[in-house]
């Protein structure tokens, strides 16, 4: 093999070791956490912190700095545990008015156990007793009263540092878990940490192994790992998932081997909003007003949902969920290009502080897999332009999001998408 093979083996190499490393990395957080955590129950905290720690840096989330904390604090490493409550405190977690009480706490054991400050006087030497004599060293009085004094401050501090309740270690489990969610940590409302957690299965947050039925998630660092290009063909890789591609933008999604042209049984949501065409109650994909790069996640529920959702969820639900404004790169430039007349393009910009917002542009165009009839025939004549086309789209977006405290929130959304499309129908 030529050097010049070797080099674009490795960069190739290289580039898939990278995506899945990007794709992985709330995975591999996971691990590191289960595993500080682990070591923590074994009595192994500064390994455990260590893990923790490692975690955080793969993937941050609050609660793992709670979870250094607690266990700096059950080792009786005071300054390090206040440290860490307060990089939890700056994350403005929900418990932030039950966790002070904890760094006052902390803080007060610290300053009574720092030894005071104490004024020493110069000392003033005695002139040298003459040779032969031996003189008995003089007792300051004065000294000895105060070393007593210090000696019995400092006993007095410790015990009193000795006497603050330790946390006891999380008990080892097959599968560790942070703090008990009680109502004195944060860990309830934030989640725990790196766990999926899916809201189509029963129309509230949960843990997807808690869901009643079976669901699958798909990740956004999947999406972009998998240089797929559109959502029919992420699909694909569910399990009892049956994508038939009629054309470039003519798919049907259906499950458990129920599809057919016009396919109506699945419901497709964007943020718990349905996306069907009234008259038929079908999808059409390239309707779909957001490209990959503003998609969270995707949740894919493999089975009846029409308790919930009503009749257009016989098969199952696609729930797609976007990413929050302010949320992301700041922006992102995607592009492709391919025979057949095919050309994409997208730009999403993120950001703000107090105002966030999500913008997006895009644009898509390619041509039929084959034409509907030979060219020319007299006895046919089309009403479009280009009878080559599949399809054509613009689309635009801009979502708002102002909070004005914890328990008041607006949010604006509002966009425009222009599309030409083929569409097979039945027969």
């Amino acid at each position: 093999m030529t050097s010049s093979r070797w080099s674009r083996l490795a960069c190739l190499t290289a580039l898939v070791v990278s995506v899945s490393a990007r794709a992985d990395s709330r995975v591999e957080a996971k691990r590191h956490f289960k595993t500080g955590m682990a070591l923590i129950a074994d009595g192994k905290v500064d390994d455990g912190i260590s893990e923790l720690l490692e975690a955080y840096t793969i993937r941050p989330h609050p609660n793992v700095l709670f979870n250094i904390a607690k266990a700096h604090e059950s080792a009786g490493h005071l300054a390090d545990a206040l440290t860490y409550y307060r990089k939890y405190l700056e994350q403005s977690p929900p418990d932030g008015e039950k966790v002070r009480p904890t760094i006052e706490k902390l803080q007060a054991a610290l300053e009574a156990a720092a030894p005071p400050v104490v004024a020493v006087k110069p000392e003033v030497r005695e002139p040298a007793a003459p040779r032969g004599r031996v003189e008995t060293p003089r007792v300051d009085e004065v000294t000895v009263k105060r070393l007593a004094e210090l000696t019995e401050r400092l006993e007095r501090a410790v015990a009193k540092a000795e006497s603050l309740p330790a946390p006891t270690a999380t008990p080892a489990a097959a599968e560790p878990t942070p703090a008990a969610p009680t109502a004195e940590t944060g860990v309830e409302d934030f989640g725990v940490p790196y766990e999926e957690t899916v809201v189509a299965a029963s129309r509230r947050a949960q843990s997807a192994l808690e869901a009643p039925n079976a669901i699958t998630v798909i990740t956004g660092d999947e999406i972009r790992a998998s240089g797929l290009t559109s959502l029919p063909e992420i699909l694909r890789r569910v399990p009892g998932a049956e994508v038939m591609s009629m054309g470039l933008s003519s798919a049907n999604v259906s499950f458990r081997g129920f599809n057919q042209r016009i396919s109506n049984k699945v419901l497709v949501l964007i943020d718990g909003r349905p996306e069907y065409q009234d008259f038929l109650g079908l999808t059409l994909w390239p309707l779909i007003p957001i490209g990959l790069e503003e998609i969270e996640r995707v949740e894919v529920i493999r089975g009846p949902g029409s308790a919930l959702y009503g009749a257009n969820a016989m098969l199952g639900v696609v729930n797609i969920i976007t990413r929050a404004p302010g949320t992301g790169p700041r922006a992102q430039v995607t592009g492709l290009v391919g025979n057949g007349n095919q050309a994409q393009g997208s730009f999403v910009a993120s950001g703000g502080e107090k105002l966030k917002f999500r913008a997006s542009a895009g644009y898509a165009q390619g041509d039929k897999y084959s034409r509907d009839y030979a060219t020319p025939r007299p006895d046919v004549q089309s009403d479009v332009a280009d009878p080559n086309l599949a399809v054509r789209l613009a689309r635009g977006n801009l979502t708002a999001y102002y909070a004005f405290n914890r328990d008041f929130s607006v949010s604006l959304s509002g966009g425009v998408n222009r599309l030409f499309t083929e569409l097979y129908a039945i027969g």
